[in-house]
């Protein structure tokens, strides 16, 4: 529902009304040609940035079910509903395509529920340190492609030792994108790292994801400013470590 402002011949205000308007995802389904015999000659694909920002469920409401494929205007059983405003039938055209994105660890949003996982197949993005290796190799910089990769994994195990890893999140939920390690120059990486991934790892350590001491935190985080690896020490280099100062 869009607001009208209602007025008289003398241009004064009369109020305000509101009138249907189509919203976007309505405008993405009618936006599906096809031709004379009702066959589909153009897809759309319909991109939602952050969809567990939101109560998924109670914003698409009903037409939650006419996003399965066999509900739609294609599929075996399909299906329409009348829209509450405008009183009109609509459905969904098969070839609609709905990606939604979103970042696992983001614990300020609420869970996606079944009801919305069922027609969603879900594809996880996962750091890729080739990614890297091949930004480098176009660059023709050999050694910061070596610098890059060698933070890449030093911080995967960092994240990944057993005694900083704790909660139900996996090391493809927390893993630093590998674009974070991706740069022009020596100084661009130094400010990715000083500016972007630390600050990452520390809310990592400040809401409990990572169990990290003092003492580690500012260690690696020194070491990584200066784009060195840090060593990492897990609970049985500890136990060796005690056995030999014994």
């Amino acid at each position: 529902m869009k607001p009208r402002v209602q007025t008289n011949e003398n241009g004064e205000s009369l109020g305000v009304t509101y009138e249907p308007e189509d919203g976007i995802f309505k405008r993405a389904c009618n936006a599906v040609v096809t031709d004379d015999s009702k066959d589909i000659i153009k897809s759309v694909v319909l991109i939602i940035d952050e969809i567990n920002r939101g109560n998924v469920s109670k914003i698409f409401g009903e037409l939650i079910t006419l996003l399965e494929a066999d509900k739609r205007d294609k599929g075996n059983h399909p299906i329409k509903v009348t829209l509450p405003y405008s009183k009109t039938l609509f459905g969904v055209p098969s070839n609609l395509y709905i990606i939604g994105t979103m970042n696992t660890t983001d614990r300020s949003t609420g869970t996606l529920d079944y009801a919305l996982r069922r027609r969603f197949a879900f594809v996880t993005l996962k750091s890729d340190p080739n990614v890297i290796v091949k930004h480098y190799e176009k660059l023709g910089n050999d050694d910061l492609k070596a610098i890059a990769i060698d933070l890449f994994n030093n911080i995967k195990a960092f994240i990944t030792n057993p005694k900083h890893l704790c909660g139900d999140l996996c090391i493809d939920d927390l893993m630093v994108g590998h674009s974070y390690f991706m740069a022009s120059s020596k100084e661009e990486l130094q400010c990715k790292v000083e500016f972007e991934i630390i600050p990452l790892i520390a809310e990592y350590i400040n809401d409990g994801i990572l169990t990290v001491n003092d003492q580690e935190k500012e260690k690696a985080f020194d070491a990584w400013a200066s784009l060195h690896p840090v060593q990492i020490v897990d609970d049985e280099d500890e136990d060796n470590i005690d056995e030999e100062d014994e």
